[in-house]
């Protein structure tokens, strides 16, 4: 539904692909937005009770609550502390397997807004060392600013 993201700890840099228009949007510039002017409440973050065994990690659950004006949307997550990634959380703030206040690795997704619930989960994990070929824009996309992106007005 919103490409493939691409975040590169080494450059410092995140991208969406949408592969049939080979068009990479630069997610890096979300970092330097000036502040919505939209009145917007900190997330309420809960750690909720129970796990759950996901891939054969086991997964603590966190519903995240976020108002905006009159819109909420709720996500839960369940995140393990038996991954944890070396990566940096300033790749882009749409980088949703970052969220403070929630401790590991998110495996699970769960998000329902405007009557919409969209669930996310990984079905596999590797831990094979990757060509870095596969960490960069492929030649031949042209590259544009996230807010020219499809999504980029996405649930306002």
């Amino acid at each position: 539904m919103f490409g493939t993201f691409i975040m590169n700890e080494a450059t410092k840099s995140s991208y969406m692909l949408m592969e049939d228009d080979e068009v990479a949007y630069d997610m890096s510039t979300l970092e330097d937005d000036e502040e919505s002017t939209e009145e917007t409440d900190s997330p309420k973050i809960e750690k909720l009770e129970g796990t759950e065994k996901i891939l054969g990690y086991t997964c603590h659950q966190y519903k995240m609550t976020i108002t905006e004006d009159s819109s909420t949307t709720i996500m839960y997550y369940w995140v393990t502390e038996e991954l944890v990634p070396k990566s940096s959380k300033k790749i882009g703030t749409t980088n949703a397997l970052y969220v403070d206040g929630i401790d590991g690795f998110p495996l699970k997704i769960v998000t329902e807004f405007d009557g919409i619930v969209m669930t996310q989960i990984a079905t596999e994990i590797s831990k094979e060392k990757l060509d870095s070929e596969l960490f960069e824009v492929p030649s031949g996309y042209e590259i544009k600013d996230f807010s020219e992106s499809p999504i980029a007005d996405f649930g306002e």
